[in-house]
C-alpha cells in the first residue's frame, strides 16, 4: 500500500492495532481514544478487543491483524507480557511503533526503564483518553511508516548472507531443579548455541534480535509468578518470543505448572511438574534440531569463509563476535589476548585468580583448557558447576554445628569432590585410549578399582555433590568432634583415598601435568542465600586447592608424585566476602585479572579483526578504515579507553553497539554520532551489569545510584551523603556505602589535585583512601569523587565545569 499524507487526493487510510493490558482502567481509556481516533477517519484502529471469533480472543486473529496493520501501538504499563510478545512480533514484521505509559500508575516509568530494551526507543505519557487522541495526531506514526524499529536499529545489522543455524537459550532467572536439568541438556547438545543467562548481564534489543535472527530455533525459560523478580524477567522472555515468533523461528517456551501462561503464548508454552519431565521435553523438542544441524556443518563452514573474507563495515561487525567468552567457545582460541595473570595461570604458579565480571575470567579458563588439552601428556579435569544444590548443601551445615566440625566437613567434601574428579577424567581417558595403545597392567588395575567403587566415585560433579551431601546429611554430628570427623570420613568414603592416591600415583606419574581448573563459582551467590555459609563452603574450596597439589607431591615408597596443578577463578566481591571469613586471610595468594593498560583493551578488538582475515594486516588499517578520528578533542582509540570500564566484555560491547549503530544508517565507517549514540546504551548496559555484579550486598543499590542522576562528574563528600540520604538509606552507612561505590568503580577517589583513580583492589582502595583524607586535610576541604564516564549518559551526568561547591 503507497500511503500519502493526509489531505492528499491518493490517500489510503492507514490502519493501526493497538495493544495494552486488560487490567484496571486502562482498557476503558483505550476504548474511548480508539473510538475517538477512528471518528476521525485519518486512519483505521483495531483494538486487541476485537480480535474475537464467538466471543473469545484468539492468538491467531490478533497475530493476523498486526501482520496487516501499518502500525503498532503499545501500551507498556505494568510491562503486560502479552502486549510484550506482541510487540516483539510487531517488531520483528517491520511495523511503524508507538508506545505509551500510564504515569499515573506507580512504577510504570521505573518497570519500563528496568526492562531495559526499549530505552532509545521512547513512549508519549497519558492518564485519560483525551491524552491519548492529543498525543497520537501530535506524533502522528501513521505518516512516517518507514520510520520503524526494525529498519533503523535492526535491519542492517543482520546480514542476508548467514545461515542460520543453532539455538538461542534464555535461562531461567533461577536455578530451579527443572533449570539446571534443562541448563544441562542444553549444554551437553551439539547445537551451536548462544547463552542468554540474566544473572550475568542483561542484553539489549538488538542483541535479541540478532541472535534470533541468526538462530535456528529458540528456548525461553520462563520463572514462576510466586518467585521474586519474575515481572521483569518474564517480561524480557515475552518480548524476545514474541520476535522469535515473527522471524518465524522455532520457539520452546517453558515453565513451571503454576505458571499460567499469558493468553498470546499459551499454546507454545509447555509446563513441567518435574525437573525429569522438563528435561523430557527439551530432550524430544531438540533432537530434530540436533539432526539438522549435522547435516548442515558444511553450509556453517562456508559461511566461516563468507564472514572473512568481507571487508565492509558489516563485515567488521560479524567478525567481533559476542562479548561473553560462553558464546564464544569455537572462536575464542583464534582471537584470545594473553596476560599476565593467564601465563600465571598457564604456568601453574598460582592457585587463585580474582577479577569483576567482564574481566575474562571464563575465558582464561576456556582458553587454559583448548592449550592444556593440545597436549598428550597433560590431563585436564575443567570444572564448571553449573549450579549447586544449595539448599541440600545449607541442610548439611545446619548438622554440624561446631566451627572445628563444619570447617572439617567443608574441607572433607571438597577433598572427594576435587579427588574424585581426577579419578573420573583419568579412567575417561585410560577408555578412549584402548583405541591407540594397549593399557598397561596398572591403568587396568586402576579401571577394576574405579569399577568397584563406582557407586561412591562416579558421576559428574554436580551428581557427586548431591550423593556425598545426602550421605553427610544421613551421617549427622556426633556427640564430641573426633567422633563427628571419623562420620564424615566414612560418609565420603575417605577409606578409598589412600589406595586411590596410590594407584593415580602408579597412572599418571609420567604425565607432565594434571590440571584443575574451576570457574562458574558465582552462581548460587544471590540475595536468597546464606552469604555466610556460601563464604565458608567456598573458603573451604580454595584450601583445599591449595592443599591438593602438595598433597600429589609427596612420594614414597608406595606413592609416586603426581604435578597436579589447580586454578580457581573467582569473582572480585566474593573473594572479598571470602577473605572476611578467613582467619589468616593474607595466606590467601592471588592473582588478580585487571586491564590497566588501555593498549592491552583496544588489543582484544584488534585480534577480533587481524583474525578474520588469513593475510594478516595491520590493526591501524582497522581503526583508519571504520573508525572517525576523533571524539569531541579526543582521539577514539582514546575516547574508548576513557569511556568504558576496563573490562574486556565492556569494550567489545561498546563497540559492536558503536558498529551496529553505524551500519544501520549506512554509515560506511563509525561516525561521532554513532558512537555517542552507542554510548548510551553502553552506559546502560553497565548501569545493570553493577547491578548483577552487587549481587545481595546493598539491597537499596539502585535506589541510591539513581541519586546521582543529573549531578556534576565531581562530587564532594557531603554531595555523597545526599544521595544516600535521598536513597532513604542510613547515614551512619555513609562510610560503608562510599567504600562499596569505590570497590564496585562507580566512584574514583581523588588522590592529588584534579586526579582520580578508579580501583577495586583492597589494598590500593586503603592505600588512594589514606593518600586522599591527608589531600582533602592539606587543601582545607572535603574528599572528593569521581562518577565513572561509563554511567554519565544513563544518569544524566553534567559534564560541563564542577560546582562551586565541588571545587571547594
Amino acid at each position: 500500500m503507497n500511503h500519502q499524507r493526509v489531505g492528499d487526493a491518493s490517500y489510503s487510510t492507514p490502519s493501526g492495532f493497538a495493544a495494552y493490558p486488560s487490567a484496571g482502567g486502562i482498557p476503558e481509556i483505550f476504548r474511548n481514544a480508539v473510538a475517538d481516533i477512528n471518528k476521525t477517519q485519518s486512519v483505521r484502529l483495531i483494538s486487541w478487543e476485537e480480535a474475537k471469533v464467538d466471543g473469545k480472543i484468539v492468538i491467531d486473529q490478533i497475530i493476523d491483524h498486526i501482520k496487516t496493520a501499518d502500525f503498532f501501538i503499545a501500551d507498556l504499563t505494568g510491562v503486560n507480557p502479552n502486549v510484550l510478545f506482541e510487540l516483539g512480533f510487531a517488531i520483528a514484521r517491520n511495523k511503524r511503533i508507538w508506545l505509551l505509559i500510564d504515569n499515573s500508575i506507580t512504577r510504570a516509568r521505573a518497570d519500563f526503564q528496568g526492562l531495559g530494551l526499549l530505552a532509545d526507543v521512547g513512549y508519549a505519557e497519558y492518564s485519560n483518553s483525551t491524552h491519548i487522541v492529543t498525543k497520537f495526531f501530535k506524533a502522528h506514526p501513521y505518516n512516517d511508516l518507514n520510520a520503524t524499529i526494525f529498519d533503523r536499529h535492526i535491519k542492517a545489522s543482520l546480514g542476508s548472507e548467514i545461515a542460520p543455524s543453532g539455538l538461542l537459550y534464555l535461562k531461567s532467572l533461577y536455578d530451579t531443579e527443572p533449570s539446571i536439568k534443562v541448563s544441562k541438556r542444553i549444554l551437553e547438545s551439539d547445537l551451536r548455541k548462544t547463552i542468554d543467562d540474566p544473572n550475568e548481564s542483561l542484553k539489549s534489543l538488538l542483541w535479541y534480535a540478532q541472535n534470533i535472527f541468526r538462530a535456528q530455533a529458540v528456548v525461553c525459560h520462563f520463572t514462576s509468578a510466586s518467585r521474586d523478580d519474575h515481572k521483569l524477567h518474564n517480561a524480557r522472555a515475552a518480548l524476545a518470543s514474541g520476535l522469535a515468533a515473527g522471524f518465524d523461528k522455532e520457539v520452546l517456551l517453558l515453565s513451571d505448572s503454576d505458571y499460567l501462561a499469558p493468553l498470546d503464548y499459551r499454546l507454545m508454552l509447555q509446563n513441567y511438574k518435574s525437573a525429569a519431565q522438563a528435561e523430557t521435553i527439551v530432550d524430544e523438542w531438540l533432537r530434530p534440531f540436533e539432526e539438522r544441524e549435522r547435516k548442515e556443518a558444511q553450509a556453517r563452514e562456508q559461511y566461516a569463509e563468507v564472514v572473512k573474507s568481507v571487508t565492509e563495515l558489516r563485515g567488521f561487525q560479524l567478525q567481533l563476535g559476542d562479548y561473553q567468552a560462553e558464546n564464544e567457545v569455537d572462536q575464542l582460541d583464534d582471537y584470545f589476548v594473553e596476560t599476565s595473570a593467564y601465563r600465571e595461570a598457564l604456568s601453574g604458579h598460582q592457585t587463585i585468580f580474582v577479577g569483576r565480571k567482564g574481566t575474562g575470567k571464563t575465558a582464561n579458563l576456556l582458553k587454559l583448557t583448548s592449550v592444556l588439552k593440545a597436549d598428550p601428556s597433560v590431563l585436564v579435569c575443567s570444572i564448571k558447576p553449573a549450579e549447586y544444590e544449595i539448599e541440600s548443601v545449607i541442610k548439611l551445615f545446619q548438622a554440624f554445628e561446631e566451627i572445628d566440625a563444619k570447617g572439617h566437613v567443608i574441607e572433607s567434601l571438597w577433598k572427594f569432590l576435587l579427588y574424585s574428579e581426577i579419578a573420573n577424567v583419568t579412567a575417561e581417558y585410560l577408555k578412549e585410549q584402548v583405541m591407540y595403545r594397549q593399557r598397561s597392567q596398572e591403568e587396568d588395575a586402576f579401571l577394576v578399582f574405579m569399577s568397584r567403587q563406582s557407586e561412591a566415585l562416579s558421576g559428574d560433579f554436580s551428581v557427586r555433590l548431591e550423593r556425598a551431601v545426602s550421605k553427610l546429611i544421613r551421617t549427622g554430628r556426633r556427640e564430641g568432634v573426633e567422633k563427628t570427623r571419623i562420620g564424615v570420613s566414612e560418609a565420603l568414603h575417605a577409606g578409598v583415598f589412600g589406595q586411590l592416591r596410590v594407584l593415580l600415583g602408579k597412572v599418571l606419574s609420567d604425565t607432565t601435568r594434571v590440571a584443575v581448573l574451576l570457574d562458574n563459582l558465582d552462581k548460587p551467590w544471590k540475595k536468597t542465600a546464606d552469604i555466610n555459609f556460601l563464604s565458608d563452603f567456598l573458603l573451604g574450596l580454595l584450601a583445599t586447592g591449595i592443599e591438593i597439589p602438595t598433597e600429589f607431591s609427596r612420594a614414597d615408597s608406595r606413592r609416586r608424585a603426581v604435578p597436579v596443578t589447580v586454578a580457581i577463578f573467582m569473582r572480585s566481591d566474593i573473594f572479598a566476602k571470602i577473605a572476611e571469613r578467613a582467619a589468616e586471610p593474607d595466606k590467601l595468594a592471588h592473582v588478580r585479572l585487571k586491564w590497566e593498560d588501555p593498549a592491552l583493551l583496544l588489543r582484544i578488538i584488534e585480534a577480533r579483526y587481524e583474525a578474520s582475515h588469513q593475510s594478516g594486516r595491520d590493526p591501524e588499517t582497522m581503526w583508519k578504515t571504520f573508525f572517525c578520528p576523533s571524539v569531541g578533542r579526543a582521539p577514539v582509540k582514546q575516547y574508548f579507553a576513557d569511556t568504558i570500564v576496563p573490562r574486556p566484555r565492556d569494550i567489545v560491547y561498546l563497540v559492536k553497539e558503536a558498529v551496529s549503530t553505524a551500519v544501520n544508517r549506512n554509515h560506511t565507517r563509525v561516525e561521532e554520532e554513532d558512537l555517542l549514540d552507542a554510548e548510551k546504551q553502553y552506559s546502560h548496559y553497565v548501569f545493570d551489569s553493577i547491578l548483577v555484579e552487587n549481587g545481595i550486598t546493598v539491597p537499596q543499590l539502585e535506589s541510591l545510584l539513581y541519586e546521582f542522576a543529573g549531578r556534576k562528574t565531581t562530587v564532594t563528600e557531603d554531595e555523597v551523603a545526599e544521595c544516600i540520604k535521598g536513597a532513604g538509606l542510613a547515614s551512619d552507612l555513609k562510610e560503608s556505602l562510599m567504600d562499596h561505590l569505590i570497590k564496585l568503580t562507580f566512584l574514583g577517589i581523588e588522590v592529588d589535585e584534579g586526579e582520580f583513580v578508579f580501583s577495586e583492589d583492597p589494598k590500593e582502595l586503603k592505600r588512594n583512601n589514606i593518600i586522599g583524607s591527608k589531600l582533602a586535610r592539606q587543601l582545607k576541604r572535603k574528599r572528593r569523587f569521581k562518577i565513572h564516564p561509563a554511567f554519565y549518559a544513563f544518569l544524566g551526568v553534567d559534564q560541563s565545569e564542577s560546582s562551586e561547591a565541588a571545587r571547594r
